[in-house]
């Protein structure tokens, strides 16, 4: 073997090893594939799910290179609606397929298109070498792209092939983190909890887990098939899926929680169902979020609500807070102050303080009237 092909050999070989030991340890995954990318003569590595949406939704990209960081918002705020591959991968039904530019557009309407010439010259990138694979997750398409500097070439065959098989290992060991991850007990005991039907979804709308109140719910307003969530007909399916959907990229935030009312067959009144974003918990990777089939929106359905008290925490501990946190949360949310709720709960103003800090961070939200509203969108759907 010549000294060339075999120091490139000894290279793929020990980010093999790099990758597999990530699965354990995904705080190494950013080192991990920003070394991939340098081994194919990348700039930087991203990934993140193939969706249909133009919305401006940082979860488009679960991880992105440090080199990619500033010119991300410019691309969710504008390109992404001109984005070639992009919206090539959203028209094609493939689940595993790799790819590079030219396989997707012409080199003269390269020349052409804004999306390469005010974007991407604009950041030093053109090029990219793409994978897209439905083998970690089978309710979602993932891609993996290896991002190239305006200065490099388009990738050739070997780079090609390289990539292939690193993104191959790639693949599998991301499904061993996921398969390692894929049990929390306790988010089924707290759906358990709720006497109205509650249902989590995953970011692509998929059944993660229900309670036995919403499976009594079986074709009285609610379907559940293949793990996707449905009305009685198409109509009120719809409603569903565009509240999802609105829940998943921030268009509805935990302070405007939405409810919509579904048909009930052979019934007078309807179902009243309220779509609850979740935030991943801070400082958690967004790749392992993605990969987690972390819940992303809690479905709350009942038929008769407002005979209920605002004394449970559950709701909040389902978008993530601690009990701990919660009840100061609940107390604050129903009107008291800082120190009205330490003396309530019988903890230190200071601690008292630090909760409420938490809450607002995991939250999203900066006013005691935002978390307000969230708790008052609670009592007509918890007992």
């Amino acid at each position: 073997m010549k000294p060339a092909r075999r120091f490139l050999s000894d290279r793929i070989e020990g980010a093999i090893g790099d990758i597999y030991a990530a699965a354990t340890d995904p705080s190494r995954l950013p080192a991990v594939l920003d070394g991939v990318a340098d081994l194919l003569g990348g700039k930087g590595m991203m990934i993140g799910p193939v969706v249909r949406s133009n919305l401006p939704d940082p979860l488009l990209f679960a991880y992105a290179s440090e080199a990619f960081h500033e010119a991300i918002p410019d691309y969710l705020n504008y390109y992404v609606a001109h984005n070639p591959r992009k919206n090539w991968l959203a028209h094609n039904k493939s689940a595993e397929v790799i790819f590079s530019d030219h396989d997707v557009i012409s080199k003269s309407a390269m020349n052409r298109n804004e999306f390469y010439n005010d974007f991407l010259l604009k950041n030093d990138n053109l090029y990219s070498l793409d994978r897209v694979t439905s083998k970690i997750n089978p309710c979602e398409r993932l891609w993996f792209s290896v991002q190239y500097s305006r200065r490099a070439a388009a990738p050739d065959a070997q780079q090609r092939r390289v990539f292939e098989t690193l993104s191959t290992h790639l693949i599998q060991a991301l499904g061993i983190y996921r398969r390692m991850h894929a049990v929390r007990p306790h988010e089924a005991d707290l759906l358990d909890r709720f006497e109205c039907g509650a249902v989590l979804l995953n970011r692509s709308g998929a059944i993660l887990r229900l309670n036995a109140a919403a499976e009594r719910m079986q074709g009285r307003g609610l379907n559940f098939s293949q793990r996707r969530l449905g009305g009685a007909g198409p109509r009120d399916t719809a409603l569903l899926d565009g509240a999802v959907e609105r829940a998943v990229h921030g268009v509805v935030t935990t302070e405007a929680v939405e409810m919509i009312a579904l048909t009930r067959p052979g019934e007078t009144l309807p179902l009243l169902v309220q779509v609850l974003p979740l935030r991943a918990e801070v400082g958690r990777l967004p790749l392992s979020s993605l990969l987690d089939d972390v819940p992303r929106v809690l479905v709350l359905a009942t038929v008769e609500p407002g005979a209920v008290e605002r004394d449970d925490t559950r709701g909040l501990m389902l978008l993530g807070l601690t009990p701990a946190e919660a009840r100061v949360a609940l107390a604050v949310g129903q009107g008291s102050t800082p120190e009205e709720a330490a003396e309530r709960l019988g903890v230190a103003l200071s601690t008292a303080r630090h909760h409420i800090k938490r809450c607002y961070e995991k939250l999203g939200i900066r006013r005691q009237a935002d978390l307000v509203r969230i708790v008052s969108g609670f009592p007509r759907f918890l007992p």
